[in-house]
Parts: C-alpha cells; sequence; structure tokens
C-alpha cells in the first residue's frame, strides 16, 4: 500500500501556511508470523481516487524497472 504524505509549515506569527515537502510511503501488510500477505484490493470510485490510483501504480512499475535495471 503507498501512503501520501504532504507537510505543510505554518508561520505561527501570522498563520501562513506553505507547503514543506511530500513523500510516498510504501506499507507491507504482514501476516501473524510477519510474513508479507495479501489484502483485498482497493476500488477506486471517484475521478480524484482513479487519478491518484493509476498515478501510484505508475511510480510501482517505475521502481519495478529500475530495479531490474540494477540487477
Amino acid at each position: 500500500m503507498e501512503v501520501g504524505v504532504k507537510v505543510i509549515r505554518e508561520n505561527p506569527c501570522n498563520g501562513q501556511q506553505i507547503e514543506a515537502t511530500t513523500a510516498y510511503l510504501t506499507f507491507v501488510a504482514l501476516d501473524q508470523d510477519k510474513k508479507p500477505t495479501v489484502v483485498p484490493p482497493i476500488q477506486p470510485e471517484t475521478e480524484e481516487e482513479i487519478k491518484r490510483y493509476e498515478n501510484a501504480r505508475l511510480r510501482v512499475q517505475a521502481r519495478k524497472e529500475l530495479l531490474a535495471k540494477c540487477k
């Protein structure tokens, strides 16, 4: 599972907020024996969810291609 994180900093004097950074974190579901396990697939429904899901799929594909080049 991939989770997007956006960090916003705020100036305490005037309340102005600015995006400081973004990141994508990858998590792996583990079973009781701490082995990777399958989870039910997510079904994106809204246009925004579909867009984010497709972008994540492309990032996964790019990572796999990069790893294949390293072998």
